[in-house]
């Protein structure tokens, strides 16, 4: 019997992902969803509200921490 879980990665409109503590990464960097760091993290999918708000704020797109790929969101 095969009792390990398989958990789909979420879609994330930016590419990017964050927890509760602010930290970014890619969907290359991002713990594997349902693991423990993924649920005590809290890391969710980063919408790209979240990303607009974030270069409103800092004066450029988000990017992951480890490889600095940044957030896919169209221009305004």
């Amino acid at each position: 019997m095969d009792t390990t879980r398989k958990t789909a990665r979420p879609i994330s409109p930016t590419g990017l992902f964050w927890n509760e503590r602010g930290m970014i990464c890619c969907e290359h960097h991002v713990p594997h969803p349902g693991s423990d760091t993924w649920r005590w993290e809290r890391w969710n999918a980063m919408a790209v509200e979240d990303a607009e708000a974030w270069r409103s704020e800092n004066g450029e797109l988000p990017q992951c921490e480890c490889c600095g790929e940044r957030a896919d969101v169209e221009p305004f």
